[in-house]
């Protein structure tokens, strides 16, 4: 994805008055991007630091709240405030303060959907989310962090937001794209659809989704393909470099979706060691 990104600035395919929007998942693989492109530009292009300013990295709720910091008092003027909001989940005892009983059933029916990867029930019960968002938590400066989503999904919608930013990304790549979860491949769709000119590029792995109980979705070419109205070329990586040649036919045993990996790592045909743990702490992870 870096190499990808470097590749389009340094052959100057980024004019001057457009930007790449990366997204990934987490905050720490965003501060990754960032500190890789400033590690490689400078090994394709002079002046790497106007580069490096091209580029949007952020997660999903990172960039719904810059949305929201830009336009969001169009939807609700409370947005102004935005900097005072606290942002909590679904199951936050202070919500009980604001909403009722069936409020709080709205909000679940939502986060239910999402954890299901329900698209069609998620596009179901996202205006009722949007209703007891937009009554009873925005006014009390409060919001969820799928709020944050459909909140930014909104105002994408708007004529005058999305006719600012077909025009401001020339790319749109997305990282770890089998952690995405169908609020967040609505925003990405919503951004490409007003603008098909954009290069749009999907980066993942569906052997390595890990986030399938949240909601995470490993969308296959052709549900990528309805939901971005486009034909998308198809490339696969198959060489691994940081692995022995006995580890890579280890990790073969448990793929959902078959890779043909194989090693071309300088110790590939080393024996190594493997070690199985019945538990792992999770500061190890």
């Amino acid at each position: 994805m870096v190499s990808k990104i470097a590749w389009e600035l340094g052959k100057g395919n980024i004019s001057s008055n457009k930007k790449v929007l990366a997204m990934t998942f987490s905050v720490n693989a965003a501060m990754k991007i960032k500190d890789s492109l400033k590690s490689l530009l400078p090994e394709l292009v002079e002046n790497s630091e106007q580069y490096v300013s091209k580029v949007d990295v952020a997660n999903y709720h990172n960039f719904a709240m810059k949305l929201l910091y830009k336009y969001g008092y169009s939807i609700n003027q409370e947005f102004i405030h935005l900097g005072d909001f606290i942002i909590v989940d679904e199951e936050n005892a202070v919500l009980n303060n604001h909403i009722t009983s069936s409020d709080s059933d709205r909000l679940k029916a939502l986060d239910d959907a999402l954890k299901a990867s329900d698209e069609e029930e998620m596009r179901n019960v996202i205006d009722d989310y949007w209703n007891v968002l937009n009554t009873k938590l925005i006014p009390n400066h409060i919001i969820t962090y799928n709020g944050l989503l459909v909140s930014a999904i909104r105002l994408l919608r708007k004529r005058q937001v999305s006719s600012f930013y077909k025009e401001y990304y020339k790319m749109v790549i997305i990282d770890e794209f089998q952690d995405t979860n169908e609020l967040q491949y609505s925003i990405l769709s919503t951004i490409y659809k007003a603008n098909k000119s954009i290069i749009l590029m999907f980066v993942g792995d569906v052997n390595q989704a890990i986030y399938s109980s949240l909601g995470g979705v490993a969308k296959g070419k052709k549900e990528l393909e309805t939901l971005c109205e486009i034909n998308f070329d198809s490339l696969s990586l198959k060489g691994c470099y940081r692995s022995t040649q006995r580890l890579v036919d280890l990790y073969s045993r448990f793929e959902i979706s078959k890779t043909d990996a194989h090693s071309v790592a300088k110790y590939k045909d080393e024996h190594g060691e493997i070690h199985f743990f019945d538990s792992v702490y999770y500061t190890s992870l």
